[in-house]
């Protein structure tokens, strides 16, 4: 069974996400132990909190040993005999300096709401309210009905995921040269990558006079069949001609800029006309089938209370027995063949010290003898220098998952053919006449960061053998394509893993390798449907709506952590690993909040549009202005006595019952009322700055393009200027953790890279082929630089 040998973590953390970043580093052989705090917390940092009765804490710590501590003093000793402490504002800057002076090979994660450092680390701040600056909200739901936050605590659940990839990365690096680090993770950082689909790179790349982007649910989305919901994504050109001349209306395929999904929302009303009739008429399994078999994107629409029956995630046996015998996801990755171990339940209690003398002897030789040698050269390299991968990926997860690759140090060699290149490209603010247009796309630019670019026909021998060729000497092959796509070009586990016994591959299929579903493609919104991810988002009453984007971004992490962990057992072993983190797998894994909320009441968590478990009031409010908007959280009685005296303790706002959470939750739809009267000519960003002083977490809405402008992100670093030759100069998303080791560099070192721009370098530098041999494969079709 597949472990990190001699990996020990503790976590003091209280949050979801600091939490679910330990369970990851425990889910490939970390052994964890975890610890409550009673010391005081950092402003703003409560409201994150598991409560310790929520089944969601249980199903985190599951495995976890406890332990017991007086104050911070106790984690400074416990910590002498641990690789790693995780943390989210339960230790102060003191502490956390006191924890590195003690043992320099330590890795201490910080997972905050806004990071260690900038100038809103104190803000007061939710779930709801980060995803409301950080330029979610406002493009979510439907443009008449108001902006919509994604339920299920989805953005704590990724931004444990990224904590866990900068995590494994430090601890990488602390093993090979005995220098520890300070991981400091900003949630806020993580929910606008995740959200967004980089809408401030397509706004900066569309140029001035381009329309803005707009409030709207995908066109198709999620539909009304016969006896249910159906999910569909239809994102590039082919895939809607293919779904109206399946819907009996080809002629649609011919309207004006229909082919972008960005541009179809003034034809909402016709093509819905079009479509819902012949949805109407048929089942969901009809429809998932007669679109699955033209392989466009659709899913059956699921829920917390079908999911654990789907016959798919059954057979991939993607239920364990959690805390108190509920259903609750195993862990995401299948490794050579193995899912992971289910996890133990943790004995009730143990001593610091006992717990201190248990692990110490057992891991004294993991971190600190596991590359003294490299220690003494007094250079601390990125976490993956000097390895090679070899990145076969498309769209956004997969590239998502080897840019995380890419900026840790390893050299990404990406895969593409010119007459099958990333179809990312397809999705391209150029016309098609203007020559460049395939490298007009703000996703592709965004996510290929770092990464040197070949192109070979697969299809041909020439490219097979060529891509063979590298892979004989690289240390990874990353994929993302359905299961069949390795065998159909010539790349077969046992024959690489013969020939190049290191390489570790790690394949992403939206369905995974195995089940009913395996050869069905999936993009975000159909991974969404697929998983019940999308039922916890919407309007009351009204259909699902997908949490737009989260699915691959969530997947890109998962699969950038397998990648590391595996790199990181292969170092020690010689051996590479067959890596399996589905889509699908990874997004259940993250429902567990949702799950468990079933499993533990019989009740569905409902959609109630604004509304959520954690806080009353909680509600988007319109202000004056044209789409201003007002979000607020009030998460206890003491912010509701600071709303009241913010609102001139109105008469309405007295009543007795308002006082207490339950009564506000009872009377939300009189208090909604009242706050839109009150707010509605109102200044969002001057109520929302007079509510934070006061303690309320609180923000007027803000589109991507604005947040990422702020002086939190750019202070950061959060911002990094890309240079490109055709596209122009432009500022992408970085990395959603710093590293105390390399404090405000940047993560990225070049741009994305043109179609074949290094084909040269490769087949010549890397591969040694002579010149004549390049330009003959470029006169044979086997390489080229446009499509075509």
């Amino acid at each position: 069974m597949f472990a990190i040998e001699g990996l020990r973590v503790l976590v003091v953390a209280r949050t979801l996400a600091g939490a679910y970043c330990a369970k990851l580093l425990g889910d490939v052989g970390a052994e964890v132990s975890w610890a409550s705090l009673p010391a005081s917390r950092a402003p703003g940092h409560e409201t994150f909190d598991l409560d310790p009765d929520d089944p969601v804490r249980r199903f985190l710590h599951l495995g976890h040993t406890p332990v017991e501590f007086a104050g911070a003093a106790d984690v400074v000793a416990f910590a002498a005999d641990v690789d790693a402490v995780v943390e989210s504002g339960e230790l102060s800057a003191d502490d956390l300096a006191a924890l590195q002076a003690a043992k320099p090979s330590l890795v201490v994660v910080s997972v905050r709401p806004f990071g260690v450092a900038g100038p809103w680390v104190t803000r007061p701040a939710t779930e709801f309210t980060l995803q409301a600056l950080g330029g979610s909200s406002i493009h979510r739901g439907y443009v008449d009905r108001g902006p919509l936050y994604a339920g299920g605590r989805v953005g704590e659940w990724v931004t444990g995921a990224y904590a866990a990839v900068g995590a494994l990365g430090a601890l990488r690096v602390a093993r090979m040269t005995g220098q520890g680090d300070h991981v400091d993770m900003s949630a806020a950082e993580a929910e606008l990558i995740c959200f967004t689909m980089f809408e401030n790179v397509a706004v900066s790349m569309a140029g001035q006079g381009a329309p803005a982007p707009q409030r709207g649910v995908p066109i198709p989305s999620i539909e009304a069949t016969a006896d249910g919901w159906v999910g569909l994504s239809v994102s590039t050109p082919d895939q809607f001609r293919t779904y109206v001349e399946t819907i009996g209306h080809p002629e649609l395929a011919d309207l004006p800029g229909i082919a972008n999904p960005q541009a179809r929302q003034p034809y909402r009303s016709q093509l819905d006309a079009a479509a819902h009739p012949w949805l109407a008429e048929r089942t969901t399994a009809e429809v998932v089938e007669t679109f699955a078999a033209k392989k466009v994107p659709v899913a059956p629409v699921n829920s917390m209370s079908t999911l654990t029956e789907v016959p798919h995630f059954r057979a991939r046996e993607l239920f364990q027995d959690g805390p108190d015998g509920h259903l609750v996801p195993r862990p995401p990755f299948i490794i050579d063949g193995e899912r992971l171990a289910s996890v133990r339940p943790a004995p009730d209690s143990a001593d610091p010290a006992a717990s201190a003398a248990a692990t110490g002897a057992a891991g004294a030789t993991g971190a600190a003898g596991a590359g003294a040698g490299a220690a003494a050269s007094g250079t601390r390299p990125l976490p993956l220098a000097g390895l090679r991968v070899i990145d076969m990926t498309t769209f956004w997860a997969g590239p998502a998952a080897s840019q995380l690759l890419a900026a840790l140090g390893a050299e990404v060699i990406k895969i593409e053919s010119h007459r099958r290149y990333d179809l990312v490209r397809n999705v391209t603010v150029a016309e098609r006449s203007r020559h460049g247009w395939w490298e007009w796309a703000p996703l592709y630019q965004a996510v290929n960061t770092d990464k040197a670019d070949l192109t070979l026909d697969l299809s041909r021998p020439e490219g097979k053998e060529l891509l063979q060729q590298l892979l004989l000497d690289a240390d990874l092959l990353i994929e993302n394509g359905t299961p069949g796509v390795l065998a159909k070009v010539g790349v077969e586990w046992e024959a690489i893993h013969e020939a190049n016994p290191r390489l570790t591959v790690v394949r992403m299929p939206g369905f995974g390798l195995s089940g009913p579903w395996r050869d069905m493609r999936a993009f975000d919104p159909t991974a969404a449907q697929a998983t019940g991810l999308a039922s916890l988002t919407g309007y009351a009453g009204g259909p699902p709506v997908g949490p737009r984007g989260f699915c691959d971004d969530n997947a890109g992490a998962h699969a950038a952590f397998a990648a590391i962990a595996a790199l990181e057992e292969t170092r020690t072993s010689g051996v590479g690993h067959l890596v399996e983190s589905a889509m699908s797998d990874v997004a259940v894994n993250v429902l567990a909040w949702g799950l468990l909320q079933f499993e533990t009441t019989g009740q569905e968590p409902p959609r109630q549009g604004n509304r959520g478990p954690a806080a009353a009031p909680q509600g988007i409010y319109e202000c004056a202005g044209e789409e201003e908007w007002l979000a607020i959280a009030v998460t206890d009685d003491a912010q509701w006595a600071s709303l009241r005296r913010e609102l001139g303790d109105p008469e309405w706002a007295a009543a007795a019952d308002l006082a207490t959470a339950a009564g506000r939750r009872r009377r939300q739809d009189d208090i909604d009322e009242a706050l839109g009267a009150a707010f509605a000519a109102a200044d969002a960003a001057a109520v929302a700055q007079r509510l934070r002083d006061a303690g309320v977490p609180a923000e007027r809405l803000l589109t991507a393009t604005e947040a990422f402008g702020s002086e939190q992100f750019r202070g950061r670093g959060f911002a990094e200027k890309i240079s490109h030759p055709l596209v122009g100069v432009h500022e992408v998303p970085s990395l959603p953790f710093r590293y105390g080791s390399r404090g405000a560099q940047p993560w990225f070192r070049d741009r994305a890279p043109m179609l074949g721009e290094h084909n040269d370098q490769i087949l010549g530098g890397l591969l040694g082929l002579p010149a004549e041999r390049i330009a003959e494969l470029a006169d044979l079709g086997i390489t080229g630089t446009q499509p075509g």
